[in-house]
């Protein structure tokens, strides 16, 4: 298994007087012939989610942040809207969207707690992912990934 940081578009704080002193990070896993990418919370740049899908070629999953993100005006540097993560799957070629980061806190953002799901599906499905390639994984769901190796 081999772990890779690769960039993301976010900020850092812990104070008053840290502000972007640390790095955030993507992370790419690799391992029995799949490949995942693993986005955390970031916004969104086409730039760099291009470079990344340029440098692997293609992921067999993305686990991709679709909730937290209103008010826009506030978190649009930090998270991204359900449209703009399946934007970042099509830019890094993934083949599987999983979605993360939605529901379990309602007081961190100001959208509707099961809003993200629903506007995810019609994103995905608007650009040519089938259901089956869109998953919205229940809290304790565990779904199985086939190894291709011998």
């Amino acid at each position: 298994m081999e772990i890779t940081a690769e960039p993301n578009v976010h900020d850092s704080a812990r104070s008053t007087t840290d502000h972007n002193e640390t790095l955030w990070a993507s992370w790419v896993i690799e391992s029995f012939q799949k490949r995942i990418l693993f986005i955390g919370d970031t916004g969104y740049s086409k730039t760099i989610f291009n470079n990344i899908g340029d440098k692997y070629d293609s992921f067999d999953f993305a686990i991709l942040p679709i909730g937290a993100y209103e008010p826009r005006e506030l978190l649009w540097m930090s998270h991204v809207t359900p449209e703009e993560a399946v934007s970042i799957g099509i830019d890094v070629r993934a083949k599987t969207l999983i979605s993360s980061h939605w529901g379990t806190i309602s007081s961190l953002s100001d959208e509707p707690l099961f809003e993200p799901p629903i506007r995810f599906k019609k994103a995905g499905r608007d650009s040519g992912f089938s259901d089956e390639a869109l998953w919205i994984m229940k809290v304790g769901e565990t779904r199985a990934i086939a190894s291709t190796q011998n």
